[in-house]
């Protein structure tokens, strides 16, 4: 190790009287780091002022951007809570189909894989602007086409996932049934769905960034109030008309039909329900039309 020897002046006056001071280089190292901290310390102490106007400006512009946000400090926790109850009582109540039992696995893969498909378009819709705002204030365009374009590939995606989910299906034990060759029909309408929706989360986001934070939460209850853990059969009666206001219900238990019960579903209740879309895409792609130019400024003052 290396020593270094202090010896003061008076030492070399009178040497051999007292022995010398021997410090290592690695004590001067450590003092060498706390007096360097201390100093940062003392440097904080003396700007405390400038740190709580830092503060404050950060708090403002974070607050500018969102009217709710503190309200989101309480929301937040009750909104997570409330996810989560509801999973777990759906847990204890059991998942399953009903008289005609199927592989859980695939049970559950019928409903999670089709809900992937809606949670990817529609969380794309809400964050659109955030995601192409150089484009926007730099090309003018038609803005559904941002909409369009992340549909078709999260549709490439989607249709990728189905193959899967039918050779997990075929793994677990459900094997083809005649009832698969009306798949590409059902995914025809999911995607109507899908569509139809996608405009109305993007009008949102551009006029409230509160949406973006909201929209997780959103997702994650229509996640949970549909019967993607579980059937149907395990709804109360007195909630199944408020179940099927939900446009994933009747999907789900389409695509659970086809796939794993080889029934066909309710005709008629498809038909309603098509048309039900369509009246909601050109409702919805015809305001996204009519509010582009509102949504864009917009976007520009709080993006």
């Amino acid at each position: 190790m290396v020593i270094i020897a202090a010896v003061s002046t008076e030492t070399l006056a009178t040497a051999g009287s007292t022995p010398p001071r021997v410090v290592s280089a690695e004590t001067l190292r450590r003092q060498q780091h706390v007096g360097a901290y201390v100093s940062h310390l003392r440097w904080l102490w003396e700007h405390a002022g400038l740190i709580r106007s830092q503060a404050q400006t950060q708090l403002k512009l974070t607050v500018s951007r969102s009217r709710l946000y503190y309200v989101w400090w309480m929301l937040d926790p009750v909104l997570d809570t409330a996810c989560y109850a509801v999973l777990f009582i759906l847990i204890r109540a059991g998942v399953g189909g009903g008289d005609e039992q199927v592989p859980m696995v695939a049970f559950l893969l019928a409903g999670i894989v089709p809900w992937r498909f809606n949670g990817a378009c529609w969380g794309a819709a809400g964050n659109v602007w955030v995601t192409h705002k150089a484009l926007i204030e730099q090309v003018r365009f038609p803005h559904l086409v941002l909409l369009l374009s992340r549909f078709l590939a999260e549709a490439w995606l989607y249709g990728i996932a189905l193959l899967v989910l039918a050779g997990a299906c075929v793994v677990a034990g459900v094997w083809p049934k005649w009832t698969w060759l009306f798949l590409p029909v059902w995914v025809g309408v999911h995607a109507l769905v899908v569509l139809a929706f996608m405009p109305l989360f993007a009008i949102g986001s551009a006029f409230s960034q509160d949406l973006l934070k909201l929209l997780p939460y959103l997702l994650r209850l229509v996640f949970f109030f549909s019967p993607i853990l579980y059937g149907m059969e395990i709804v109360p009666d007195r909630f199944t008309p408020l179940f099927y206001m939900n446009p994933m219900t009747l999907l789900i238990e389409t695509y659970r039909d086809t796939l794993l019960f080889g029934r066909m579903p309710n005709l008629v209740a498809i038909g309603w329900y098509v048309l039900g879309m369509l009246a909601v895409l050109v409702a919805t792609s015809m305001l996204f039309v009519r509010l582009s130019a509102a949504m864009s400024r917009n976007v520009s003052r709080t993006y």
